[in-house]
């Protein structure tokens, strides 16, 4: 029997890759002749460099980096010749065939796994380790940049990049403001740009639609979720749109308007990109599929295992596990979708849909979300094989 595993992460316990070992060791127990494969998704946020830049035989790089609550850690930076990239990949990146593509995840810098502070507070993170990414990037002589988007803390806008790439603020009688993070945009009276930016193209890589600004913008969509209270979403839109302007100011040629689909995703990430950069939107999950060549790997397969931290109403918008799950549906070949919760309208709405779809919750309905994070992988192991013995009766 030949398996395709194509997990994405489960959010706080297991990476992708993580994931996939856990169900083809799972697997491997129990039936040791089984063929597997490994197609470990990513969103735009965590693993997007360690997969991209694996599944196009790159190398990554290690670095330090500035954090959003502005301490030091490590990230990864991915490098691929372009040469060495497919012709197909780069008509969707829109990028030459020679040079060196820098593979960046801005999660690395500015993700919500980074956060340690309760309760979150957007207000004072800053993209400044985006930036630091960047520099180093063009440093080993990077000649185009790939920036996956996705599971950020910040939003900022992506004006903490642009400072760690020379954007400085000064409020009253000049006197500087230093980090350039939400908390301090109000006292902002203007902005110069120290030095000048190499401008190497960038593709941004993300699946969301959503505006800059407005009711279905980062703060309004978004804010939420990233620690943002609902009495401050207001004056945090009302920032945004003052600081949309005066960063503008600063910089010359033809940049993305703000409305541009995909402007509001990470935080407003997009539009700072977009100031310093010649950038343009793709479509991440379009990117992957291409990338790892999921269509023919799960033409190939026999059953399919997939999932994710939460199977939600969101899961089913046509982006990673479910879409994975659609396109085996449409070959009729098996497949299993499993979460660490799965919320029962997303079960209905699968089960009316593709009522052969095998869906599976990992975690203990009974158990803290604590409890269920820290038992995943055990609980991972034991849903895919207790999933494999109903395959093996059916």
């Amino acid at each position: 029997m030949k398996v395709l595993l194509a997990f994405d992460k489960f959010k706080g316990s297991l990476t992708a890759q993580e994931a996939c070992r856990l169900a083809e060791d799972a697997l491997f127990e129990i039936q040791p002749d089984l063929s597997i494969e490994h197609a470990p998704l990513s969103d735009g946020g965590e693993g997007f460099c360690s997969i991209l830049t694996e599944g196009l035989g790159g190398e990554i790089r290690d670095y330090t980096v500035t954090y959003p609550e502005i301490h030091p850690g490590s990230g990864q930076i991915g490098y691929v010749p372009l040469a060495e990239v497919s012709d197909e990949v780069r008509s969707i990146l829109k990028f030459p065939d020679k040079g060196i593509l820098a593979i960046i995840e801005m999660a690395q810098a500015a993700g919500h796994q980074l956060i340690q502070e309760k309760p979150r507070n957007p207000w004072n993170y800053t993209t400044f380790g985006v930036g630091e990414m960047i520099r180093y990037a063009i440093g080993e002589g990077c000649t185009h940049i790939l920036m996956g988007m996705g599971g950020s803390a910040t939003n900022d806008m992506g004006i903490g990049m642009l400072e760690a790439l020379g954007l400085k603020a000064f409020g009253r009688d000049q006197q500087p403001i230093s980090p350039i993070v939400p908390s301090k945009w109000n006292s902002i009276r203007e902005l110069k740009l120290d030095g000048t930016i190499e401008n190497v193209p960038v593709c941004i890589a993300c699946d969301v639609k959503n505006p800059l600004h407005g009711p279905n913008g980062a703060a309004a969509i978004y804010g939420p979720q990233k620690g943002l209270l609902p009495e401050g979403l207001n004056e945090m839109q009302l920032q945004m749109e003052r600081m949309d302007p005066l960063v503008r100011s600063v910089f010359e040629g033809n940049r993305l308007p703000s409305d541009t689909g995909g402007m509001g995703a990470a935080g407003g990430m997009p539009f700072g990109v977009s100031m310093a950069f010649d950038t343009h939107l793709v479509p991440g999950f379009e990117l992957l599929c291409e990338i790892l060549k999921l269509d023919a790997k799960v033409e190939n397969a026999d059953w399919v295992l997939t999932g994710e931290g939460a199977v939600d109403l969101s899961s089913l918008s046509g982006k990673g596990p479910y879409s994975i799950v659609q396109r085996a549906f449409q070959q009729r070949t098996k497949i299993s979708i499993m979460g660490g919760k799965v919320f029962d309208d997303a079960r209905e709405s699968l089960n009316s849909k593709m009522p052969e779809v095998d869906v599976r919750q990992i975690g203990d309905p009974n158990a803290s979300i604590d409890e269920n994070i820290s038992n995943e992988p055990e609980n991972l192991k034991k849903t895919v094989q207790a999933a494999f013995g109903a395959l093996k009766l059916s």
